[in-house]
C-alpha cells in the first residue's frame, strides 16, 4: 500500500469516528429538546415529520429535506385541535409551531444520519419510531 493510500484509509477511519460522534452527540440533542418539549405540552402524545429525498425535481438537482411536523395525521396547520386533547386553538398552535422550532433547528444531515431517507419520524416522550414514506413526488 503506497503512503497517499495509507493516509486515504486514517482519514476515512477517522471521518467514520466523527460520524459516529456526530450521531451519539445529536442523538442526545434530540432526546433533550424532546424532553423539553413533551414537558412544556404534557397533553401531545406524539408528533410526526416526513423527511426525504425528492424522486423529481424537474430536471434539477434532488436535495433531502425535513418536511412540517403534525400532531395527528389528520392535523393540518390551520386545523382544530382534536377535542379528546381538551386544549384550545392557541396551545394547538404553539404546540405545532414548538414541534416546527424543534426539528428545523435539527442540522437535515444529523436527521437523515439517524433516521434514514423516505420515511416518517414519530416522537414521543418514551420513544422514536420510524416507517417508510413513499407518498411524495
Amino acid at each position: 500500500m503506497s503512503d497517499l493510500q495509507k493516509q486515504y484509509a486514517e482519514l476515512k477511519k477517522q471521518m467514520g469516528e466523527l460520524q459516529k460522534q456526530f450521531a451519539k452527540d445529536g442523538k442526545q440533542i434530540l432526546k433533550e429538546a424532546a424532553a423539553a418539549y413533551f414537558d412544556k405540552h404534557k397533553w401531545v402524545p406524539e408528533f410526526t415529520w416526513p423527511q426525504y429525498t425528492d424522486y423529481f425535481n424537474d430536471g434539477e438537482p434532488t436535495r433531502f429535506g425535513v418536511y412540517d411536523p403534525y400532531l395527528e395525521e389528520s392535523d393540518d396547520w390551520w386545523g382544530e385541535p382534536d377535542p379528546k386533547w381538551g386544549v384550545d386553538k392557541e396551545a394547538f398552535s404553539e404546540a405545532r409551531k414548538d414541534a416546527e422550532k424543534l426539528i428545523y433547528s435539527i442540522d437535515k444531515d444529523l436527521l437523515l444520519s439517524l433516521f434514514g431517507d423516505h420515511c416518517k419520524v414519530t416522537l414521543s416522550p418514551k420513544k422514536v419510531s420510524t416507517e417508510e414514506y413513499t407518498d411524495h413526488s
